[in-house]
């Protein structure tokens, strides 16, 4: 067994689980870290102060549709290896933001809720399992993108309205419990990646334009939350969306993954890096997998390197220092997008559920991965 990659033996056994051994390829088998309560996919996962995990909604249904436990909120527990359900939202969400605020309670915005796109927001507090609602978004939508700000607002922009993408940009501030109308973006765009810079500036980057949102743009833009104004930077080497970023502490982004127009036959595995200095994108290497849906399943790790879950059987990590990737972890045994991957206290990363293309079945798995 690898003794950087594995499934953490002795919480499989806190599980009730044999550990896995390594195939004839060397590489760890199929093994599951712990099963969720429920399968599901496009969730939200946040960590907590206190090392659990929430898994917060998502699909739970075949063809990643909605259904009751879409308003459930699972908790990874690192000590005992196990997921158990920890409350409940008070709407059905899929495709929502899930984000922690300072105070530690967990907003919850926008997303499908059923078959229509949702106004709602609400606050979730991990002390009693319980939310209360929030204000209304200016407009119904999912797959907004959203980043924390430096002074703790989180700022929400474009999403999906159920007919194509919105331009809208919103601020929420968790010490008046407000949403502010905060601006507008260049372009419309759907499940955009954003990236707070270190000038507390926003960039947006990529997203389905158009009727439906299904027309990849490489277009990005610089969003300012001080003047509410957005600018126009240099674009991607080809459009892209369903993608995810990564900011570097030095201010660069990455940008990994995601699909041009022809959707699962079309997948990236381009990487391409921002250059504040230039405000434009230069190559920076490629994934071993093409991969797309993958927005929630990207982190970076505590030495540096980008663990790259989800839209493909395997992990791999990313060195932004060479441009090199390598595999990491055991074969999942199905693409698992939409799945979540969340970095843990000790530098491990809990990955969770997803669907495989092949029949949009929800996985129940998680997996621990160091």
């Amino acid at each position: 067994m690898s003794a950087r990659v594995f499934l953490l033996a002795a919480a499989l056994a806190a599980c009730g689980q044999p550990v896995p051994s390594p195939g004839r390829d060397g590489r760890a088998q199929p093994q599951s870290f712990a099963d969720m309560p429920v399968a599901r996919a496009a969730h939200g996962a946040v960590a907590l102060p206190d090392g659990r995990v929430l898994l917060v909604g998502g699909c739970v249904l075949e063809s990643c549709e909605a259904g009751p436990e879409s308003a459930a909120v699972d908790a990874y527990d690192p000590r005992s290896g196990r997921i158990a359900r920890a409350g409940a939202l008070l709407e059905r969400r899929l495709s929502a933001v899930v984000v922690r605020l300072a105070s530690g309670r967990i907003l919850v915005a926008g997303g499908w809720s059923g078959p229509q796109v949702s106004a709602r927001v609400e606050l979730w507090d991990p002390a009693t399992g319980r939310s209360r609602g929030g204000p209304q978004l200016a407009a119904a939508r999912s797959d907004l993108a959203a980043a924390t700000l430096a002074d703790g607002r989180v700022l929400l922009a474009g999403g999906f309205d159920g007919d194509g993408p919105v331009d809208l940009v919103e601020i929420f501030d968790p010490s008046r419990g407000k949403l502010i109308s905060a601006g507008r973006l260049t372009v419309a765009r759907a499940g955009a990646g954003a990236a707070p810079l270190p000038d507390g500036r926003v960039l947006i980057v990529g997203g389905g334009t158009g009727t439906g949102a299904r027309e990849p743009t490489a277009s990005a833009e610089i969003f300012d939350p001080g003047t509410g104004r957005s600018v126009a930077v240099g674009a991607l080497a080809a459009p892209r969306y369903k993608h995810a970023t990564v900011v570097l502490p030095d201010g660069r982004v990455l940008v990994f993954g995601g699909s041009d127009r022809r959707d699962r036959n079309g997948k990236i595995d381009r990487v391409e890096r921002f250059e504040p200095g230039i405000r434009g994108f230069v190559a920076a290497g490629r994934l071993l997998a093409p991969r797309y849906k993958i927005g929630g399943a990207v982190v970076r790790l505590p030495d540096g390197k980008v663990l790259i879950a989800g839209g493909a059987p395997r992990a791999e990590r990313y060195d932004p220092q060479t441009g090199v990737s390598e595999f990491a972890g055991p074969d999942f045994g199905a693409s698992l997008n939409f799945a979540s991957a969340t970095l843990l206290a000790d530098g491990s990363v809990l990955v969770a559920g997803g669907y495989d293309e092949d029949g949009i079945r929800m996985s129940r798995k998680a997996w621990r991965l160091r």
